[in-house]
């Protein structure tokens, strides 16, 4: 199965309309299984931010099945959701320069 690693703006997460919106996608090299790339998740956002300028909000990286086109397929997330393989991602708030942990 093709995957690759998405970043993800969650919009407007404080209400029932929230969503997430693709920041950026890259195709992972191979056929490893998701886990092999759940290491590198929180670098790779994090450097996904500093390099797109992105502002302060809610983000998150994750592995996703890629489409033929190379987009993410929910179908087949869905498929792996119900074989308890997804998700795979980490959560960032992001201050427009730095990840916001909490005190």
């Amino acid at each position: 199965m093709r995957c690759g690693i998405a970043l993800y703006e969650i919009r407007q997460p404080d209400s029932v309309g929230a969503y997430e919106e693709l920041v950026c996608l890259a195709e992972l090299p191979g056929d490893e299984e998701l886990q092999v790339w759940e290491e590198c998740l929180t670098a790779w956002g994090l450097a996904k931010l500093r390099a797109h300028e992105c502002r302060f909000g809610m983000y998150f990286a994750a592995l996703v099945p890629l489409d033929e086109r190379g987009e993410p397929d929910g179908k087949a997330a869905d498929d792996l959701l119900e074989q308890d393989m997804l998700p795979v991602e980490r959560h960032f708030t992001w201050s427009g320069y730095v990840e916001l942990v909490p005190a």
